[in-house]
């Protein structure tokens, strides 16, 4: 009689052929296969981040030109997280875990920045090589300590709240404008919190966990962020600059009293 083959349990620690180590998004319940994608769905739901970021990319077309370099970090920002993501569900790399990390650490970082920037008036250059260096630095600390992504991604997004509170008074106030940015803020804020409770009760051995479902609670994370963080980009990006002492808006073109002036 043919001995039929053992199926590998949810979140098997066993190691994939082609890595070194244990599976590395052993926790997120999906059973991993032993083939070209080691956990299907999470790898495919990976890939809404990539649409999200194409998206944000696009929209530099049409925004205000103090914004454009904005959306093209942000949007290249959330196609990484992406991509490293479908890699660190799909193939089990020992790099799997850093090319996850890294850019999902750096989207709290973006935010962070992107406040403080607004508030001190850097120029586009400036805050983009302040997060180039940012996301160098974090990719050498999860290099050196793995371990420490969690724990600074959580800092980085404190501190990107934080930002984003310090900021709120900027909201314009027109209603049409304001009924859209809360309609947006509602989009945003639920999408994020109903995928952190699914995520959260879809582990490996929670109670909506299904190994073998097309249905992946990891996955419905995925694609439930991938729309917050669309709706934050709209919200956030298109958030006014301070207006400087003296009156005038940096991002609005000199009048005539202050063509040749020096800024």
């Amino acid at each position: 009689m043919r001995r039929r083959p053992r199926r590998r349990p949810a979140g098997s620690e066993r190691h994939l052929p082609w890595s070194r180590g244990p599976a590395p998004a052993a926790a997120d319940c999906e059973r991993i296969h032993e083939s070209l994608l080691a956990q299907p769905v999470n790898s495919l739901t990976s890939l809404a981040y990539v649409g999200v970021g194409i998206w944000i990319a696009r929209r530099a077309r049409s925004s205000p030109t103090h914004l454009r370099t904005a959306h093209r970090v942000l949007g290249a920002t959330v196609a990484g997280v992406g991509l490293g993501s479908a890699l660190f569900h799909g193939s089990a790399l020992p790099a799997g875990r850093w090319l996850h990390d890294v850019p999902l650490a750096a989207i709290p970082l973006f935010a962070a920045l992107h406040g403080l920037g607004g508030r001190r008036g850097w120029s586009p250059v400036a805050g983009t090589r302040r997060f180039g260096a940012g996301v160098v630095g974090l990719g050498a600390l999860f290099a050196a300590a793995p371990d420490s992504s969690v724990a600074v991604t959580a800092a980085l997004a404190a501190v990107a709240g934080a930002s984003e509170l310090a900021t709120r008074e900027r909201v314009p106030r027109e209603e049409p404008e304001r009924r859209r940015r809360r309609r947006l803020l509602l989009a945003g804020g639920g999408a994020l919190a109903v995928g952190a409770v699914v995520n959260a009760l879809g582990r490996t051995a929670g109670p909506l966990c299904r190994p073998d479902a097309l249905w992946q609670a990891h996955g419905a994370w995925h694609v439930l962020t991938a729309a917050a963080l669309g709706a934050w980009a709209a919200l956030g990006l298109e958030r006014a600059r301070p207006v400087r002492p003296g009156g005038r808006d940096p991002a609005s073109p000199p009048g005539p009293a202050t063509v040749g002036s020096r800024p």
